[in-house]
């Protein structure tokens, strides 16, 4: 996270991903795919904040996803997820995605972040503050 707030500072740009979440239900699903870890919402949000960033929005996404993930991974302790499943969810996952927007549940397979380096903060109040008046002299006649 270090490194990507190094990239974002000159550009004072958001830094946005995904990081899975619930890491009660990491399993060997998540080695296949290349997670080395799960977090919790508050794990999450106390690692960018160390990082230096602040966070602008933190939500879950993929409610439809973490019953697979349970039941493939936790449950039945498969390496990898069906063809077949993945090819139905594909299909269907659209209106997922649309219905989860709508409902907006507190519950998802991951987590999106959105956060700002905090010095690319300072920098936007920085240029609209008004100049200082320590810094300008007055000549008198």
């Amino acid at each position: 996270m270090r490194n990507v707030r190094e990239m974002l500072a000159s550009h004072a740009d958001d830094a946005w991903g995904d990081r899975p979440a619930h890491p009660q239900l990491f399993c060997a699903l998540d080695d296949g795919v290349g997670h080395y870890r799960r977090y919790s919402r508050g794990e999450l949000g106390s690692l960018l904040t160390a990082a230096g960033f602040s966070i602008e929005r933190l939500f879950p996404f993929n409610l439809w996803g973490l019953f697979g993930w349970w039941l493939n991974g936790p449950l039945l302790r498969r390496k990898r997820l069906p063809g077949g499943q993945l090819s139905v969810f594909s299909r269907v996952s659209g209106l997922l995605i649309w219905l989860e927007r709508r409902l907006r549940l507190p519950l998802g397979l991951s987590y999106i972040a959105v956060a700002r380096p905090v010095a690319a903060q300072q920098q936007d109040i920085d240029l609209v503050a008004p100049p200082s008046r320590s810094h300008v002299t007055v000549e008198s006649a």
